[in-house]
């Protein structure tokens, strides 16, 4: 039975809290991978690989860390490693497997997880004093319901990416704050006494 998302939220709550501190490729990999599955309540084994073997133009085998046919190929590094290193071998590893005919790869976001961010964005215009202001800028532009929805998601990917960087838990009021001092005029609506209700 597929989780809810306010399951799949407490879960990945508690997975950042629990590996915020951890930098040790070699040590963790294997459980960051399977706690990291675990969040959305799939089991690791049953859809992903390690080390999955990839035969390269020259003819030798690398191994891919982490392999999900179709859906993800994951190069895990320790804290301080070069990610441009990481991220040449996983464009490599990409062609090899293009070559051997055993990967179709697009270059898109899953529908599911469009969905998800859809759906949090909906969610989010009831209890964030911006998202809605956001959501109600859009609509004054001309935007459809959907469309409006879709910006509010595409804004808040880059909150939550901030977020992960900087290992900082998402804060309604210092997010407010940082608006007001970039004077956004997010600030305007959200001040405005004649706002629509939802």
């Amino acid at each position: 039975m597929p989780l809810s998302w306010n399951e799949i939220k407490a879960r990945a709550v508690a997975f950042s809290r629990e590996w915020a501190d951890e930098t040790r490729e070699t040590a963790e990999a294997k459980s960051f991978w399977d706690a990291f599955f675990n969040v959305f309540g799939l089991n690791r084994r049953a859809v992903a690989s390690f080390e999955e073997p990839v035969r390269s133009i020259q003819g030798t085998y690398n191994r891919i860390d982490l392999f999900w046919k179709g859906r993800l190929l994951a190069e895990h590094k320790s804290a301080g490693r070069d990610l441009e290193k990481a991220k040449g071998q996983a464009f490599d590893y990409v062609q090899d497997l293009t070559r051997e005919g055993r990967q179709h790869w697009r270059w898109n976001c899953p529908k599911f997880l469009r969905q998800t961010f859809h759906e949090y964005a909906k969610s989010s215009i009831p209890y964030s004093a911006w998202a809605r202001a956001f959501y109600d800028q859009q609509k004054q532009r001309g935007k459809g319901h959907n469309a409006a929805i879709r910006s509010l998601a595409f804004k808040w990917i880059r909150v939550i990416h901030r977020c992960w960087q900087t290992h900082t838990p998402y804060d309604e009021a210092r997010y407010l704050q940082a608006l007001e001092l970039r004077g956004s005029p997010l600030c305007r609506l959200i001040a405005a006494p004649d706002r629509e209700a939802s």
